[in-house]
């Protein structure tokens, strides 16, 4: 398509240690080095890649940072993207790029956090071929998407059960935006060359199985390779994501107003609380944050049937784990029983 842009010829003598080049541009922790680079393999080698937050104050170059990751995987006449309108707007966008960026959101919507879901894991849109009344055209695709934001991670446990949220530092040594451009033009096929010979590395020896392995099982393959390897990201790459998951998803519960709710119900409880759905959505009530009326927030909704309560238990069933609460259900012969501890 005519949005694509050639890809810097990867440098054959790059060595792996030309990866610093990078890190010059990306501003993230020691700590969260090691992941940026798992995610990048991940991009490459086209294997589930979660979807990648940039987020941090602003002067922090989260843009920045986002297109020059882009202009090396998968450069494009337009990096910085708005936010798309619908489902199709956005299979649009996937269809044309390997890498989509979208640039300073300001949350995540219903319908996005469920077509990012899709998207990692791989996504189908079926539309009207245009000028036709009966022919179909279908979009498959599985992307690599670059988020950037100043908001929290989203209150979506299975959205954030997908995404790899990484914060990064305030820049003190300001560079022009030209000046910075012509460094990633400068170092793109050294760190190209470098990034394509790591993950031929890692494509060799990855373990075919890891024990208790999270949702995002060939990132998380992608990092205990990285930790095996010799080399400046060996930071402990795969616990480090363990924990760091496990915090994302129990903030996510902090903030959604369903799991709120439940803590508060379960908080001086000492044995599980087992009911129906509608029982349950009865006994949240009285725990039902203030703020969640509809005309303060309308991203998050309380829900108002047993119907939507149900699958708002499902998705936020992660993230109420990482936060300490066991949400169990079995059917029975006249309705479902739910059992939270």
């Amino acid at each position: 398509p005519d949005i694509c842009r050639p890809m810097p010829p990867p440098d054959l003598a790059a060595s792996l240690d030309d990866l610093t080049r990078l890190r010059r541009i990306v501003n993230v922790t020691d700590a969260d080095w090691p992941l940026l680079i798992g995610w990048a393999v991940c991009a490459v080698l086209n294997l589930e890649t979660p979807v990648l937050h940039l987020s941090g104050e602003a002067g922090t170059g989260k843009s920045t940072a986002a297109t020059a990751l882009v202009t090396l995987l998968d450069p494009a006449h337009a990096v910085q993207r708005a936010a798309p309108v619908d489902d199709r707007d956005w299979a649009t966008q996937c269809a044309s790029s390997a890498v989509v960026l979208l640039d300073n959101l300001d949350g995540f919507p219903g319908w996005l956090a469920n077509a990012l879901c899709r998207t990692v894991t791989g996504a189908g849109y079926v539309t009207r071929r245009l000028y036709s009344d009966a022919g179909l055209t279908a979009l498959s695709y599985r992307r690599a998407v670059v988020v950037t934001s100043i908001a929290a991670a989203p209150t979506r446990g299975d959205l954030a059960d997908r995404m790899l949220t990484l914060e990064l530092e305030r820049i003190t040594d300001r560079t022009s935006s030209d000046r910075m451009a012509d460094r990633i033009t400068a170092d793109a096929s050294r760190i190209t060359g470098a990034l394509f010979k790591l993950a031929a590395v890692v494509e060799a020896s990855m373990p075919d199985d890891l024990d208790d392995a999270p949702r995002l099982v060939d990132y998380a393959r992608v990092l205990a390779t990285l930790d095996a390897l010799p080399g400046p990201w060996s930071r402990d790459a795969l616990r480090t994501f363990r924990r760091r998951h496990s915090d994302v998803l129990a903030a996510t519960a902090d903030g959604h107003p369903v799991a709120a709710a439940i803590r508060s119900l379960l908080r001086h409880r000492v044995d599980p609380w087992i009911g129906t759905t509608t029982d349950l959505l009865n006994a949240l009530r009285p725990h039902r944050p203030a703020e969640t009326d509809d005309t303060v927030n309308r991203r998050v909704t309380w829900p108002t049937d047993a119907t939507r309560l149900s699958g708002e238990l499902r998705k936020l069933a992660p993230a109420l784990t990482a936060a300490g609460v066991s949400v169990a259900s079995r059917r029975t012969a006249t309705a479902r029983l739910w059992t939270l501890s």
